[in-house]
């Protein structure tokens, strides 16, 4: 099955490994991994002692919106401010 053009039929909860990510994001390896650093990419999760994969939903979240796409933590953090006063 080649992932890529299998894309829209994989459940949300499946995996991908990192070729299929690059070539679905475009971006660079080293892109890939200073935006994970910054919080505007989906991380990664460890599937086995040498694997790592994305899964589909967040990388499905993440092409919808790359520009304001933000790490759980990040989403988080940023709501915790508005409104509040200091």
């Amino acid at each position: 099955m080649d992932t890529t053009s299998d894309f829209d039929q994989l459940p949300d909860n499946a995996f991908l490994r990192f070729s299929t990510v690059q070539r679905l994001s475009g971006l660079s390896r080293s892109s890939i991994y200073e935006k994970i650093g910054r919080g505007a990419f989906p991380s990664h999760q460890k599937i086995g002692t040498h694997a790592s994969a994305w899964r589909v939903g967040e990388i499905r979240e993440w092409l919808a919106d790359p520009l304001g796409w933000q790490a759980d933590e990040a989403r988080h953090s940023n709501s915790l401010g508005r409104g509040e006063s200091e």
